[in-house]
């Protein structure tokens, strides 16, 4: 009985649909060339009945035997005779060989890949099960080329990786002015892309090798290894390009060993090629297990290759000369006198401090509390007055109904000239019709004059009523004229005084008195101690008002049932920020003007 691809490699030889999704996951996310080609031969090697083994060649010319072994899959139990099919496939075309004795191979070159070859090992089957082999293996060949772009792609993905590295290191040297600081700006630049590094950039001027910069922490930091990193740098400077070890070589060695397959090259030293000579060298040390990859390599080459004549052109900084300016700052903060000089720095930042800082100011003012004003109410329009309600002392709501105009003229005003709009209409028509140009624009123009005075004469309809604007006593009344009065606009119907109306009135001193301004708040006390909240409603005088002393006025928020006109208290007014200097020496002459 023939064995299955399920006996050889492990794999069942009925995939459930979950195996079958771990399998295209693991060939759709493997990074490799490599990787891809062998998840795809256990992919396809599901589907081929009697699989045994697998291999993937590529044409070579460089090789030997003129092929170049890609990936494998399964236990091949005759490598050259799977090599030799491959060959026979690239130069003959051939599709299905039998090995003597023992297997078939069955061949496959995919499309628009010429130089790619595939070949899988199967037992002795009947020819419809080659059939449906080779009907697989064709299917399959599809994906292989699919393999091949993504790692054609993955490498684009390299090269941009490393443009961006060399373009961080020539960025960051290149601003720097000195050959320490260049130095330091590269290995910083490599850090970056290689976080998990020890990266260290070594001179060499003046005949003098000499460390200038080091990115990242040793773990096990000791002379001893810095020692072996000397050794490897110095190799890298005789030797020339790039030198790998997988680990930092003992101290004195004159050769650096082979790097072991199972580690990987885990330090890296390349030289830095200069115009004339070499300018140090780029010493590059994983602190993890991982090893350097090809890409990881070509990329820290690279960058070696464009900071080197950066730190070539780059001047060694020199210490300044002792001047004159400086000797008198070493003299102004040494150590000489240092308790001295301390107490003075402190002193002088308390008063930096001081001229600074701000605080609130507040406006000391005396209060007086005064009646408020009584309102005047006055007529809207020329006219006679027939129901005036009110008389003097009686109380008055807001709202309520004072007078009444008599309405007897305006309405027959208004019939009259409604008749003659009417009138004018019609003439205005007959003209039209006649095609009397002038006569009806005449007649239009009187016809809007009328329309005119019938709009003011509805206005004053609507407003024949005088109503009270507060709440108060009426003080003096239009009914002491008496009968149907007769009044003009704006003359003086009612006055009315408020039944609690109160306003305060403000004294501040002469220096604080510009700094009122309307909508100010403060807060007033009187006798009682009780604090009533105020906001200034009104600046009267000063010199934007004509000069003169400043009054000030202000509405109380709330005053007690005992508080009358004539009673008087202090408070302050909030006039904002100032510097706390400037209230300082405010209240220094307040003091002072209060002593006198």
């Amino acid at each position: 009985m023939s064995q299955t691809a399920g006996e050889v490699s492990g794999l069942p030889s009925s995939l459930t649909s979950k195996d079958q999704a771990a399998l295209w996951a693991a060939f759709s996310s493997s990074q490799t060339l490599e990787g891809r080609l062998s998840n795809w031969l256990r992919v396809l090697a599901s589907r081929i009945r009697s699989a045994q083994a697998a291999a993937v060649y590529r044409r070579a010319l460089e090789a030997a035997d003129g092929v170049a072994l890609m990936a494998t899959w399964g236990d091949i139990q005759n490598s050259a005779e799977m090599q030799q099919s491959a060959i026979q496939g690239l130069d003959r075309g051939l599709i299905l060989i039998r090995s003597i004795g023992r297997t078939f191979h069955l061949i496959v070159r995919p499309d628009h890949y010429p130089d790619w070859i595939v070949v899988f090992e199967v037992a002795p089957v009947q020819h419809g099960e080659l059939q449906a082999g080779l009907h697989e293996l064709r299917w399959g060949a599809g994906w292989l080329v699919a393999s091949v772009e993504n790692a054609n792609s993955g490498e684009s993905r390299d090269r941009l990786a490393r443009l961006e590295v060399v373009v961080d290191v020539v960025e960051r040297a290149g601003r720097e002015r000195d050959l320490v600081s260049a130095a330091t700006a590269v290995g910083k630049a490599i850090g970056a892309a290689f976080p998990r590094c020890l990266v260290s950039v070594g001179v060499f001027r003046h005949e003098v090798l000499s460390l200038a910069a080091r990115v990242g922490e040793d773990p096990e930091a000791s002379e001893d290894r810095d020692l072996r990193r000397e050794t490897l740098v110095r190799t890298a400077m005789t030797q020339g390009g790039t030198v790998l070890s997988s680990a930092l070589p003992e101290a004195g060695l004159q050769a650096v060993p082979s790097v072991l397959p199972e580690v990987g090259p885990r330090v890296v030293a390349i030289s830095l090629a200069g115009a004339n000579s070499v300018a140090g060298v780029l010493l590059c040390e994983r602190l993890d297990d991982a090893a350097f990859s090809p890409e990881e390599i070509e990329t820290l080459e690279h960058a070696a290759r464009v900071a080197a004549p950066i730190i070539e052109g780059k001047p060694v900084s020199r210490s300044r000369p002792v001047t004159r300016e400086k000797r008198a700052l070493v003299g102004l903060f040494g150590p000489v006198r240092y308790k001295w000089k301390l107490g003075l720095i402190v002193l002088m930042a308390g008063v930096l401090v001081l001229l600074g800082a701000t605080g609130d100011y507040r406006a000391q003012v005396s209060i007086t509390i005064d009646g408020a004003p009584p309102r005047k109410v006055t007529a809207p329009f020329e006219g006679k007055l027939m129901d005036v309600r009110l008389r003097v002392g009686d109380a008055v709501r807001r709202g309520q109904i004072l007078a009444r105009y008599d309405d007897t003229d305006l309405q027959l005003e208004r019939v009259k000239l409604a008749a003659e709009k009417e009138r004018l209409t019609v003439s205005a028509k007959e003209a039209r019709d006649s095609q009397d140009t002038a006569a009806m624009d005449s007649l239009m123009a009187r016809r809007k004059e009328i329309e005119a005075r019938l709009a003011l004469i509805d206005d004053r309809l609507a407003h024949l009523q005088v109503a009270s604007p507060i709440d108060g006593v009426v003080q003096s009344s239009v009914a002491a004229i008496g009968g149907r009065a007769t009044v003009q606009p704006d003359d003086a119907l009612f006055t009315i005084a408020q039944l609690d109306g109160y306003r305060l009135a403000l004294d501040a001193s002469t220096a604080d008195q510009s700094l009122l301004r309307e909508g100010q708040t403060g807060i007033a006390r009187f006798g009682d101690g009780a604090a009533v909240p105020f906001v200034i409603t009104k600046i009267a005088g000063g010199p934007e008002q004509g000069g003169g002393a400043v009054r000030a006025e202000a509405q109380a928020q709330r005053l007690g049932p005992d508080m009358a006109p004539g009673i008087e208290g202090v408070g302050d007014v909030d006039v904002g920020t100032q510097k706390l200097v400037w209230i300082w020496w405010r209240r220094l002459q307040t003091d002072d003007r209060r002593g006198g």
